[in-house]
């Protein structure tokens, strides 16, 4: 089975806003699995899928090296009109946080 999850981040967040999604998907899943999988799960149909495949690197620390993890991930783009309702919550939580801060100056 092929795992798809949201990457969010600030990036990926205001990609969102302009109907661009961000995800992590397995590294067996490739553009046709992933569109199929957004249409089944999302009801959602993409007009693009951009793959981005980082590698495992080897980073050094003062006693030892470590192996960091490397990762797939796709940007969907969708038609517009069309929404994914994850990533839209984050962007209203963000702006009552703006909105708060400004209020405590």
């Amino acid at each position: 089975m092929y795992k798809i999850r949201p990457h969010i981040t600030e990036k990926s967040v205001n990609l969102a806003k302009d109907g661009k999604y961000t995800f992590v998907v397995s590294k067996e899943l490739d553009k046709i699995g992933l569109i199929k999988m957004l249409k089944k799960v999302f009801k959602v149909n993409p007009l693009s899928v951009k793959i981005i495949n980082k590698k495992s690197a080897v980073r050094k620390t003062a006693r030892r090296k470590v192996k960091e993890a490397g990762l797939k991930k796709a940007i969907v783009e969708l038609k517009k009109g069309e929404k994914i309702t994850g990533f839209e919550v984050l962007d209203e939580k963000s702006k009552q946080l703006k909105g708060e801060k400004q209020v405590k100056k």
